[in-house]
């Protein structure tokens, strides 16, 4: 497996949601991202499964969707919900929720 895909789409864009095609939870952490107006890249398991599987080994977490805002593993799409309710979070982004 290549080391370093992680850092490689961190470095396009410090904020990604590594989703799975059909997958609820992904939809809804995009949704929310998007609520936010939170710029992010998204890319599908299938696209980049070095990816997928460097993240799952790094941050022991085999489920979907994989979360980083800021450069910062967040988790799925629950661990999403309530770190939108952090200073941290309105701190990095703002109240810019519509």
């Amino acid at each position: 497996m290549k080391k370093g895909e992680l850092e490689k789409a961190l470095s396009r864009n410090a904020n990604l949601v590594v989703s799975k095609r059909g997958c609820p939870f992904c939809l809804d952490a995009v949704k929310t991202l998007n609520e936010w107006k939170i710029e992010f890249d998204e890319i599908k398991n299938t696209e980049n499964e070095e990816l997928s599987k460097e993240i799952e080994e790094e941050y022991k977490f085999p489920t979907f969707p994989k979360i980083f805002l800021n450069k910062k593993f967040i988790g799925g799409a629950s661990d999403l919900r309530k770190y939108v309710t952090t200073k941290e979070f309105l701190d990095a982004f703002g109240s810019g929720k519509e």
